[in-house]
């Protein structure tokens, strides 16, 4: 009996096409599932470089949004320091004024000087600062910190990174307050008594000095957290900005990746069941054959 052979190559186009049609398939449902324009750097090599970059710099901004806020936290709690310290100043030079009173009692007297030494005590434990600096036997960790770093010392200050790149930083005010006039209030002897006390002819206008020291020092404080503040605003407006770059290059279009899924689908479909008779054809004509 003879061989009867039919040729292949319609069924194997049909299959080859319906295994491109599949992947293609597949990667439309990984796109969809993902929200991925690009499975592989391969998809958008140009894009898949932009994207790192885009990366990159969110990052940074991610950093220097933490640096901000604990920048503006830092001079948020120097501030409330300041305002305790004039607080007291001014309650020194009201002292120094009750002082300067021939008629009252010595009782009376003996009492301001009391609680001026007390003030004395509460700045200087605030400011803190080595013996070499403030006398006495210096107070080695003060009140007024922030991070473990002394807030009123000469290395109070500091450059902080505000943004994605070198030249965006801000500096920190140095309020060193062991020196000037403030320091006149705080210094110590030896022995461990104030150089300065109430009943010196010029401490009224030594606390003078010291109050506008403490209002020089709300200025740099304020114009920093100022400039915090729009650089926060700025970063939020950058991140925005970057995001919406970083979208257009990566994310996958939805309405795009439904639209051809459900193409592909009818097409593999299609493509089947074209498979399916271009195989079943011969083996019918093959028993047509045979019977006849």
């Amino acid at each position: 009996m003879a061989v009867i052979s039919f040729p292949r190559s319609g069924s194997g186009n049909l299959a080859a096409r319906l295994g491109t049609t599949q992947s293609a398939h597949s990667e439309a449902l990984m796109r969809l599932s993902s929200g991925n324009r690009m499975l592989t750097p391969s998809d958008d090599v140009a894009g898949t470089g932009t994207s790192a970059k885009l990366t990159s710099q969110q990052a940074r901004l991610e950093a220097a949004g933490v640096n901000i806020q604990n920048g503006i936290s830092r001079l948020e709690s120097t501030s409330g320091y300041l305002t305790a310290i004039s607080s007291i100043l001014t309650r020194m030079s009201e002292l120094s004024a009750y002082a300067k009173n021939g008629t009252q009692e010595q009782s009376d007297a003996s009492l301001y000087t009391q609680e001026f030494q007390q003030l004395q005590e509460q700045l200087r434990s605030m400011i803190g600062g080595t013996a070499a600096e403030i006398g006495g036997a210096g107070v080695d960790n003060p009140m007024g910190t922030f991070g473990g770093a002394d807030l009123f010392g000469p290395d109070g200050g500091g450059l902080v990174a505000i943004g994605a790149y070198d030249d965006e930083v801000v500096l920190f005010p140095t309020i060193n307050l062991r020196s000037g006039a403030t320091k006149g209030l705080i210094e110590q002897d030896a022995s461990g008594n104030f150089i300065m006390s109430l009943s010196d002819d010029t401490a009224i206008s030594d606390l003078n000095a010291a109050i506008d020291q403490i209002g020089m020092a709300f200025s740099e404080v304020g114009a920093v957290q100022s400039r915090l503040e729009l650089a926060a605003g700025k970063l939020t407006a950058n991140r925005e900005l970057l995001e919406t770059k970083q979208s257009r290059i990566e994310d996958a279009d939805v309405a795009e990746q439904m639209t051809t899924l459900v193409r592909l689908g009818f097409l593999s479909q299609s493509q089947v069941t074209m498979l399916t008779q271009a195989i079943e054809t011969p083996r019918k004509l093959v028993v047509l054959l045979a019977d006849s």
